[in-house]
């Protein structure tokens, strides 16, 4: 509302809508009586951050239409240090010199705001206007002059379509006037950092938030109205309703509309078209029912995997990171391994990096819920980027395991000097409890290389030495650790024995079994590669027992399980291996020519990853790959609940 002084005739201003300088001194006309001015935004009027929701399956979350639809639109940019420029016609002609406040929350403010980004706010200076039928415009722009939002239809501003408002009967008492203005769309967000969007029981989707020019979500009406078209397996919705393609929409509220498909490995095409120049970040929509993940260039590779169908494979490009507690980027500098928590339980799934930065160990736990795509800063300044938590710990990392939500719901990293540091995720974004360190263990192996991770009732660690033929089994680590340690010397594996020259350099359990898996390198024996297996290991061994593997090394992470259930698969060379678990027998091998220093099989044995600098996607019982990726580690998160 605008409380405004009556003038005797009135000069004209610049007659199309034009960008101001910057906010000018007011200049008071004289002879004009001093009225107050008074702007009042209703609470909802400026917008904030969208309620991430959790469930423990996917369900579609709209918003209706009594709960979401505001009155007014104001960024919270205006607030901060903005102005605003108050245009007067009359029949549509010029009639009166364009007027320019600045706002923010201090007095020294032509129009202060108060309680936050709050309520009210008040003018400090006179508004005047010319005697007579008034129509009023306003436009508002932040610090920096960028144009955030507007009243549609001011004469010759063809970018901002409207009729001319009803006008208002100035006196020379003054008059109240009310001021409708409408968001610019400066940019889309299609609801995911990259084009793939995580399928789960029949359903992609993804909302869509609308950006002004400082990134704030514009919910209300636009004053560029945007033009759609989707195509190919994936459709615009509102409330739930398909809408044509094209189709024009003249505004949106957080949670209103969104691109859906209802088919696993659905693509299609998007495009977004407006009166003004808009950009969108996502031109392209794959639905995927997992995602990959591999550290590149400070950011994350991600690739979609589908299993429901025909396999495929989709490359979704790079995904931004940053931090949720504080809104600031994150780079990873130096990845030293990766872990995921991708079960059906709370909290929601995860995808952790440990980065052996320069100034110190830092764990980056990565969201990859369904809705928590972008990431909003304590402002609701939005961003495209996935959100992520960062929790500094000490020591240098050599490897990590995740206990994953249905056990214990800790990262466990194992460093150089033996001590292992466990992160507490048992809250995160189910009640948005930070992640924190909660224990430091002290192992007794030296020289560590791997660790590995079974849950038998408590949690289950297994460290390998790179300089012994020793390993080290830690039961219940968290809540009243049991070290007990095993050594191999003089296990026979079908050729020979194990001497004490061998030592360990790989850990890996099963956990559909609860049967460990070592990779024990022995240089005096032939072959020097040695699988050893103890069996379902509870304060020791169940039995030890052994195969050759070849004359190959292999990384920490060159046993994984297979598609097959009661089997593992184990890289030896260009080779990998498929070992039948009970009793330890020879399978064969699962495939040929494939660099194979690291494996990885998806939580639902859908999909195995191989390789190592590049990755190959084999779905099960397959032996040729649907895509690839490049990285030295991996994750996958399949989207099997919890999202």
């Amino acid at each position: 509302m605008l409380a405004v002084a009556g003038c005797s005739g009135g000069s004209t201003g610049g007659g199309t809508y034009h960008p101001p300088a910057g906010p000018p001194k007011l200049t008071i006309p004289a002879n004009s009586p001093r009225v107050k001015l008074a702007f009042k935004f209703p609470q909802r009027a400026i917008p904030q951050p969208p309620v991430k929701k959790k469930s423990s399956k996917k369900v579609t979350v709209r918003a209706t239409r009594s709960t979401s639809r505001n009155v007014k639109y104001l960024s919270p940019a205006v607030v901060a240090g903005g102005f605003v420029a108050i245009k007067i016609y009359q029949n549509g002609q010029p009639a009166f010199p364009d007027q320019v406040l600045t706002v923010g929350m201090t007095a020294g403010s032509q129009i202060q705001c108060f309680s936050g980004y709050g309520s009210f706010c008040y003018n400090t200076v006179p508004v005047f206007a010319p005697l007579g039928d008034d129509e009023f415009f306003v436009a508002m722009y932040d610090s920096q002059a960028k144009l955030l939002s507007i009243t549609p239809g001011i004469p010759g501003a063809s970018a901002f379509p409207g009729s001319l408002p009803y006008p208002t009967t100035v006196t020379a008492q003054g008059a109240n006037v009310n001021v409708q203005t409408a968001g610019v769309v400066n940019s889309i967000f299609t609801g995911s950092t990259t084009p793939c969007v995580g399928f789960n029981s029949g359903f992609a989707g993804s909302f869509i938030q609308f950006l002004d020019a400082d990134n704030y979500a514009i919910s209300g009406q636009f004053a560029n109205p945007v033009t759609f078209n989707v195509s190919g397996g994936w459709g615009l919705y509102d409330y739930g309703s398909l809408q044509p393609s094209p189709v024009t929409v003249y505004g949106g509220y957080i949670n209103e509309l969104d691109f859906e498909a209802s088919q696993d490995g659905a693509s299609g095409a998007i495009s977004a078209s407006s009166t003004t120049s808009i950009t969108m970040n996502n031109s392209q929509l794959f639905a995927a029912d997992k995602l990959a993940f591999t550290p590149n260039a400070g950011t994350l590779l991600v690739t979609g995997l589908v299993s429901g169908g025909t396999p495929a494979s989709f490359n979704c490009g790079n995904t931004a990171l940053m931090d949720a507690k504080v809104g600031t980027p994150i780079s990873i500098a130096n990845p030293v391994a990766m872990g995921n928590s991708d079960d059906s339980s709370f909290p929601a799934p995860f995808v952790s990096v440990v980065d052996g930065a320069p100034g110190g160990t830092l764990v980056d736990i990565v969201d990859v819920s369904l809705f928590d795509a972008g990431v909003v800063n304590a402002t609701g300044q939005f961003y495209n980027a996935m959100p992520a938590y960062q929790v500094a710990i000490p020591g240098t990392p050599v490897d990590s395991i995740v206990s994953p939500a249905s056990a214990n719901n800790e990262i466990f990293v194992l460093n150089a000097d033996g001590t292992i540091v466990a992160i507490d995720t048992s809250g995160f974004c189910s009640t948005c409890v930070i992640p924190n360190v909660n224990a430091t263990l002290n192992s007794t192996v030296t020289s560590p290389t791997s660790i590995g991770w079974i849950n038998n009732g408590v949690d289950e660690l297994f460290v390998t030495s790179g300089n012994s033929p020793t390993f080290e089994e830690i039961d219940n680590p968290i809540f009243g650790p049991v070290f007990v340690s095993t050594n191999v010397t003089g296990l026979s594996f079908g050729g020979g024995n194990l001497m004490p020259t061998a030592v360990l350099n790989g850990a890996y359990g099963d956990p559909s079994t609860n049967n460990v898996f070592l990779r024990a390198f022995d240089p005096t024996v032939m072959p020097h590669n040695i699988l050893v297996e103890c069996a379902t290991p509870s304060d020791g061994c169940g039995g030890l027992s052994a195969l050759p593997i070849g004359a190959f090394t292999g990384g920490p992470q060159s046993i994984g399980n297979s598609t097959t259930g009661g089997q593992v698969l184990v890289g030896s060379g260009t080779s990998v291996l498929s070992f039948i678990e009970t009793p330890l027998t020879a399978g064969g091998t699962f495939l040929s020519g494939v660099n194979a220093n690291r494996i990885l099989t998806t939580a639902d044995q859908s999909f195995t990853a191989v390789g190592n600098g590049v990755f190959g996607f084999f779905p099960a019982g397959s032996s040729t790959s649907v895509g690839n990726a490049f990285g030295s580690l991996i994750a996958i998160n399949t989207f099997q609940g919890g999202e």
